[in-house]
């Protein structure tokens, strides 16, 4: 409530009156935000080199492994793909074949029948840092692997090994021919 009370000279006065409070509440209040980060990823095409045509499946289970050998492969580790996540964002990634257990076809260029093995993805470092051996191929929880960004490109490497090949499987030979197989990078954030 205002009061005002005219005085001479020209000068003004405002009087307030306060009320008396009988109770009061209280309430939360403050703010919440996100900020989004953001991943991206790029798959590789690893190029495993050349064989001979005498070489047999068993050959390249001795350079690149597979999924029932204890035996270390032999040949260098590939990159299997790069995810670029904002740093601390957590993320998940799978690079699964084209089969319904998420292996990949394995096919020699121009060959009507079927593949000719099955690979899938065994992730064993991030970044040259040795992980847990691990396969990535998004079949279940624990063949996906869960990371952190770091605000630059990760690099996962590892093998592509073959997964479960039979004795018979082992001793097939190499046919003379262009071998490939692809494989989707899928990462979760």
């Amino acid at each position: 409530m205002r009061n005002t009370i005219a005085l001479f000279g020209g000068f003004a006065l405002t009087v307030c009156a306060h009320s008396a409070y009988a109770a009061s509440v209280t309430a939360q209040s403050g703010l919440a935000f996100t900020s989004g980060g953001t991943c991206t990823v790029t798959g590789n095409t690893a190029n495993l080199g050349n064989f001979s045509s005498t070489d047999t499946v068993r050959t390249y289970v001795e350079k690149f492994g597979s999924t029932s050998s204890l035996s270390a492969p032999t040949a260098s580790a590939v990159t299997l793909a790069t995810v670029d996540c904002s740093n601390g964002l957590a993320y998940s990634v799978a690079i699964a074949g084209n089969r319904d257990d998420k292996a990949a076809n394995v096919v020699r260029a121009g060959q009507v029948s079927s593949d000719v093995f099955s690979v899938v993805p065994q992730l064993t470092s991030v970044d040259s840092t040795s992980v847990t051996k691990m396969y990535i191929h998004g079949a279940d929880d624990l063949s996906t692997y869960y990371g952190s960004g770091n605000g630059k490109g990760q690099i996962l490497s590892g093998y592509w090994v073959i997964s479960s090949p039979s004795d018979e499987l082992l001793d097939q030979a190499l046919d003379v021919g262009s071998y490939s197989a692809s494989a989707t990078v899928t990462v979760n954030f």
